[in-house]
């Protein structure tokens, strides 16, 4: 692919077209890990909310006192 310079700028290397389509590859998974984490946020809040209540409600409920029988 031949590119025309802008304004007397030297072509862009094939490295440092590498480097740009992984940039814009990098802000694309971004993107998309931040739309999923806000789709998925009720969810993923349920299921840490009830991990998290069920832990508890064993650690006060369950107790193990030496000499009790």
């Amino acid at each position: 692919m031949t590119r025309i310079p802008i304004s007397g700028e030297p072509p862009l290397t094939d490295e440092e077209i590498r480097y740009a389509r992984q940039l814009i590859e990098q802000d694309r998974n971004q993107r998309y890990v931040v739309r999923m984490l806000k789709t998925h946020a009720p969810w993923i809040f349920l299921i840490i909310g009830s991990i998290l209540s069920g832990l508890y409600w064993i650690i006060t409920h369950v107790t193990f006192i030496k000499g009790t029988p």
